[in-house]
């Protein structure tokens, strides 16, 4: 069940409340826990709310960490037309802090800021994962994701996102599929990185009709439903995205690949192989 962004408000009251050693706090991995602190000038921010003001659209969940970013989605998102907007300000150092728009300066309660403590920043991802409450399949799901692909550290996973968003068309969505969610591949069965740490891909999907035609003509498997893999055997076919892409291999130390699907296509093939994903924003 989706959750809008007014329902979310419980839930960031929670990830504000937790801490290390409290009832709510999920207990970091070890790796985490020793030195990896965040880095106190760092400036991440989440968006949460409809990009325009129909009612009928979902909410969804962008990703920021650079001040350039921030401050044009804060300057499209917060306006008088779009009360259910959130922004959420997590850590950054008073070296480095954009300043929210006048028009959420105005509204008490528009701007939520948390510490970038590891607890919280896992929950809060949970929660924005297309705003679904913690708890659930997905959140699940996602925490296998962030373990594996991104060693327990929630900053690498919204330094992922940001760096991708912000080279997609608005409304795109972001699916993350295959082994980094499943644990194993669908074709061998084998254990995700069987053959060493940094072996096995990320398959990310990406959906909506604008993106899709980044893809060339003739690399659909169907045209305008599924199209090939974007990696490093054919970055031709989807050039304009291959520069991310290659980014986003440098962020996790492993191959990354990339597909644009139909969202009913992407149901109808979960269903079938038995497979599952984790819708990030969509």
């Amino acid at each position: 069940m989706r959750t809008s962004p007014t329902r979310l408000e419980p839930q960031l009251a929670r990830v504000r409340d937790a801490r290390p050693g409290s009832a709510r706090a999920t207990r970091a991995p070890a790796r985490a826990r020793r030195g990896r602190r965040p880095r106190d000038e760092a400036g991440f921010w989440l968006v949460i709310g409809r990009s325009t003001p129909a009612a009928d659209e979902p909410p969804r969940a962008r990703f920021l960490a650079d001040a350039g970013s921030i401050a044009t989605a804060m300057a499209s998102c917060v306006d008088a037309d779009h009360p259910d907007v959130t922004l959420v300000s997590v850590g950054g150092g008073a070296s480095w802090q954009p300043r929210a728009p006048s028009e959420a300066r105005a509204r008490p309660g528009r701007v939520k800021r948390v510490p970038a403590d590891h607890e919280v920043l896992v929950e809060l991802i949970r929660s924005a994962a297309t705003l679904r409450p913690p708890g659930t399949d997905d959140a699940h799901l996602l925490d296998g994701v962030l373990e594996r692909v991104f060693a327990a550290e929630p900053l690498r996973f919204w330094r992922f996102m940001a760096t991708l968003q912000s080279a997609l068309p608005p409304g795109s969505g972001v699916a993350i599929r295959g082994s980094a969610v499943e644990g194993e591949s669908y074709r061998t069965g084998k254990a995700f990185d069987a053959a060493g740490p940094g072996t096995s891909d990320v398959d990310l999907v990406l959906l909506g009709d604008e993106v899709m035609g980044a893809w060339q003509p003739d690399a659909f498997y169907l045209a305008g439903v599924n199209t090939w893999p974007l990696d490093d055997d054919h970055r031709w076919i989807a050039p304009t995205l291959d520069p991310v892409r290659t980014e986003l291999q440098a962020l996790v130390g492993r191959p990354v690949a990339i597909q644009a699907m139909a969202r009913w296509f992407l149901d109808l093939r979960s269903t079938v192989q038995g497979t599952r994903y984790v819708l990030i924003d969509g």
